[in-house]
């Protein structure tokens, strides 16, 4: 065998499960916050909220994600892809069941909106990124399946939704919705880094070592310092300055912004206007 043969991507085998960790990992996340308008009114009703500070709830959320989505994939990058995403499963369940139990609109803002966005970012950034590491003549195969569990999800998740306030209000939802979310950590269970990888990781993790006696006689402080160094490095953010690649995020924002904002506020509008409860959910996809 080749040593360009042993550098390419296996393009099948184990990928196929982690195309299945994908899947959950984007259904959970892109799934949940899609679908968080049938419980907008749930929000505002039960917190004697405003709009304005009910909406404040699902925009901190998507912040707090897509702003750390390259610090997380940085830090799984350094870390390790299998531990990151299985922390951000635990902080977004967390970020759920906690704010099942909140007793003012702003409980909400930290938990739903920081803890279960921070986990949303450790998660769907670092499974994309590896997933690409699986594959490459199917890459683009591998990442429509992954991305098919958010389409999916959208439209089955606000029924789900509707029926868990119906059938156990919204603290109990909220934790079962937690339950949901912690079918991340399962996912990120599923990858398995490829030999390659590690060879990889070894051998860039020997430049950073002069000798056993200098690794054995670093002081804690220069280990978190390098470590640091390390992190930083792996966030290149000089593709932003590529007007092709800015061009296209540029884009990728003015798409979700259309898509994701209406969603948010298309279930309360349908309420406004009287429509039956059993449609109402069907309106936010």
């Amino acid at each position: 065998m080749s040593t360009s043969n042993l550098h390419d991507p296996p393009d099948g085998g184990w990928g196929w499960m982690v195309v299945v960790g994908g899947f959950i990992v984007n259904g959970c996340a892109a799934g949940t916050f899609r679908s968080l308008g049938v419980l907008f009114l749930a929000f505002r009703q039960q917190f004697g909220a405003s709009s304005a500070e009910t909406a404040w709830v699902t925009s901190i959320m998507m912040c707090v994600m897509f702003l750390l989505a390259p610090f997380a994939t940085a830090l799984a990058s350094t870390i390790g892809s299998r531990p990151i995403i299985m922390l951000g499963g635990v902080l977004s369940a967390a970020g759920c069941i906690i704010g099942a139990f909140a007793s003012r609109v702003y409980h909400l803002y930290l938990a739903l909106g920081c803890l279960t966005g921070l986990g949303c970012a450790l998660t769907v950034s670092p499974m994309m990124a590896i997933l690409g590491q699986y594959f490459s003549r199917r890459r683009a195969v591998a990442n429509s399946l992954a991305l098919l569990g958010a389409s999916i999800t959208s439209m089955t998740l606000p029924l789900l939704f509707q029926y868990l306030l119906d059938e156990y209000g919204l603290k109990g939802a909220l934790l079962i919705l937690g339950g949901v979310m912690l079918q991340v950590i399962v996912a990120g269970a599923l990858i398995r880094p490829l030999e390659l990888h590690r060879n990889e990781t070894e051998a860039s993790s020997e430049k950073f070592q002069i000798n056993t006696d200098d690794a054995i006689m670093e002081t804690r402080s220069a280990a978190v310092v390098r470590f640091f160094r390390k992190l930083w490095a792996d966030m290149d953010f000089k593709l932003v300055k590529i007007r092709s690649v800015a061009l296209y995020l540029t884009s990728l924002f003015l798409l979700a912004f259309s898509l994701i904002v209406p969603s948010m506020y298309i279930v309360p509008r349908a309420r406004y206007l009287q429509l039956r409860t059993t449609r109402q959910p069907l309106c936010s996809r």
